[in-house]
């Protein structure tokens, strides 16, 4: 889309004898205006491109690396579903005085109703139980191809070695998140 509003607002020539040709512009001539009708009859063209593709629903979101501890999975459902654990929800001013009265008279045993589940506001939490060495070695590990896009790893996807260009243009995968201190800081934490 940004090629097609860049080939509206600078056209390139095109040669004589084919249709819609324009003279090839000399030197120290400029290029004529693009008419503003047509440029606004493209512009709304894209602009309704734009359209549809909000139009397309978004089915949901995946989050990495939240929540991290139980506080803050706590916290996203309360944000999601409104749902609150029964020991921090604020007490109730009539279970205060069933309370109060149960310190006078003792009550009668009563049928429990049923209990319903509550609907999570998360779909599914995927937990990777690994040690944390197994986690150093994964995220330590990588290189990357910046020539083709690849990620290798030096002891699970280990790059071919017959291909002398590959293995000198190899660089390792230094990002912050995956750095040693990074994941000691973050399992410290956790922990």
């Amino acid at each position: 889309m940004a090629k097609e509003l860049d080939d509206i607002l600078n056209p390139k020539p095109v040669p004589e004898g084919e249709e819609g040709a324009q003279p090839a512009p000399t030197k120290g001539k400029k290029k004529k205006p693009l008419d503003p009708q047509q440029l606004q009859a493209k512009i709304d063209e894209l602009n309704k491109e734009i359209e549809k593709e909000n139009e397309i629903p978004k089915n949901g979101w995946i989050m990495i690396d939240f929540p991290a501890t139980y506080a803050q999975a706590k916290l996203l459902e309360t944000a999601l579903s409104g749902y609150v654990t029964p020991t921090e929800q604020e007490p109730i001013e009539r279970e205060q005085y069933t309370k109060d009265a149960f310190l006078l008279v003792q009550p009668t045993e009563k049928e429990q109703p049923p209990k319903t589940l509550i609907k999570s506001g998360l779909d599914a939490v995927v937990w990777f139980d690994l040690s944390r060495e197994q986690c150093m070695n994964r995220a330590i590990g990588r290189l990357f191809d910046p020539e083709t896009g690849k990620v290798y790893h030096i002891d699970d996807v280990k790059p071919p070695t017959d291909q002398a260009p590959l293995c000198e243009r190899l660089v390792p995968m230094d990002e912050e998140p995956n750095l040693e201190a990074t994941l000691i800081d973050r399992w410290m934490s956790f922990d």
